[in-house]
């Protein structure tokens, strides 16, 4: 089952329970007043008859003839006269019972009697009235019992078929108007979850097509800031995040694909020198097997570097780094490497970094400032908890390529006469992203320059 549906459904189940509720109370609310209404009024009867029926029994014989019969007043039309046709036509039935329980009709109708009517007439103690629901000549009535003092009880009887009609049309129509709710409540569910479940709908089919092309450059469109709207726009960040890497890749590949050339014609091509070694001078020989050592020294690097990009270093853990033992231990091997002294200018700070990575920046740094720089002279490595950068006294970088230099395999005119693959700088770009630092290269007063990262908010007190 479809999201929409289920949707649409519990809208309308629960419509369907508030609907069901509603009427449950309309229905019992109405039934109880009709029935309370009822109730009053054939109490409110037998009271009379009570009360006429006590003034009577008072009257001397010759008078209780005359008065004592159906002729009570307020008490429906006489037997034999208009509206004698029926128990329906009558408003209001009247039935004495005696001490003994046998009735006496006052209306024409004898009404039914059971063992508590019994009970009331002889107890001769005026009790509270007593109703029930009962059946006359195939009418429904509802029945007030009152006992009388002395003894005996009247029963007054009200048709009921007027109410009973009213309810089971009202029963009808409430449950006409649910069914019409719980559908209008599941069309309604189903335009809303059309609505929001459109976004969903999309994601669902761009993802089903990604993953059916392996491509992530499939388009996005999501409207909305709730909650659709957001996993809708983090699934296009997510895709667009996939795409950048995926060329990132390929153009990775092909710029290593490059790279390698070189140094591999090089190496192939003193190869098939060798075929001749023996033909060769002695200062001949020495320089082939320089060039060979240079060229797999080289090739040697690139890959080391090509590695260094693409492994995923994500799960190094950050760590506590006290900065200054981290740049002094990098500049004792680039001294031990190169032979030119490296002055470390470096604070106390502690920060929360990924160690490895930040060290191969910092080698990458001086590597690249001592390639440069032909003076022979220090090299200045400058570390804070927000900042490291190095600084030399080299030709320099044009402004207009001091942006590129960190891009993988850029080469200025000044670095294809120097050994080297092009991607150091770009690890130190890496590293800096890792950081959420950037990367910076500027000229340094006197001649040279700096080139650094800044390091994210991590520095600690």
């Amino acid at each position: 089952m479809s999201l929409r549906w289920k949707f649409a459904l519990s809208l309308g189940a629960l419509s369907a329970i508030a609907a069901i509720a509603a009427s449950f109370a309309g229905y019992a609310t109405t039934r109880d007043q009709l029935l309370g209404q009822i109730d009053r009024s054939i109490s409110a009867s037998a009271h009379r008859a009570a009360e006429q029926l006590s003034v009577l029994g008072a009257l001397p014989a010759e008078q209780l003839g005359a008065q004592r019969g159906p002729r009570m007043p307020g008490m429906g039309p006489p037997p034999g006269g208009p509206g004698d046709e029926g128990l329906g036509n009558r408003l209001v039935i009247v039935q004495e019972l005696s001490p003994s329980g046998k009735p006496t009709e006052l209306n024409g109708v004898t009404l039914p009697i059971d063992t508590t009517d019994r009970q009331l007439a002889a107890s001769g103690v005026v009790a509270p009235v007593r109703f029930r629901d009962s059946d006359v000549s195939g009418v429904s009535v509802r029945i007030a019992t009152i006992a009388l003092a002395g003894g005996g009880a009247v029963q007054v009887a009200r048709d009921t078929g007027e109410a009973t009609s009213t309810l089971s049309n009202l029963r009808t129509k409430l449950l006409l108007i649910t069914l019409i709710v719980i559908a209008a409540a599941i069309a309604i569910g189903l335009l809303l979850a059309r609505g929001a479940t459109a976004s969903l709908k999309r994601l669902t089919d761009t993802a089903e097509r990604v993953s059916e092309s392996g491509s992530p450059d499939a388009e996005v469109t999501v409207t909305g800031n709730d909650e659709v709207g957001r996993l809708g726009r983090a699934f296009a960040q997510m895709l667009s995040a996939l795409n950048r890497s995926k060329q990132q890749q390929q153009q990775l590949v092909e710029d290593a694909g490059h790279e390698l050339r070189t140094p591999l014609t090089s190496i192939r091509t003193n190869v098939a020198v060798l075929d001749r070694f023996d033909d060769l001078s002695a200062g001949d020989r020495k320089s082939l097997t320089a060039d060979l050592a240079s060229e797999t020294e080289e090739l040697a690097q690139l890959v080391d570097e090509l590695v260094q990009l693409s492994i995923n270093r994500d799960e190094e853990p950050a760590v506590s780094v006290d900065l200054h033992r981290l740049a002094v231990n990098a500049g004792e091997r680039a001294e031990r490497r190169s032979g030119r002294q490296v002055i470390v200018v470096a604070d106390n700070a502690t920060v929360e970094a990924l160690p490895r990575t930040l060290e191969r920046a910092i080698s990458n740094l001086l590597d690249n400032a001592m390639k440069f720089d032909s003076s022979g002279g220090p090299i200045e490595l400058r570390v804070s908890a927000s900042r490291i950068e190095v600084l030399d006294r080299g030709p320099g970088i044009p402004e207009e390529q001091r942006e590129k230099i960190f891009e993988r395999f850029y080469r200025t005119d000044e670095a294809r006469s120097v050994p080297g693959s092009g991607l150091g700088l770009a690890i130190v770009r890496d590293a800096a992203e890792r950081h959420a630092g950037t990367t910076f290269a500027t000229a340094r007063e006197g001649g040279g320059s700096v080139v650094g990262i800044t390091l994210g908010d991590t520095a600690r007190d």
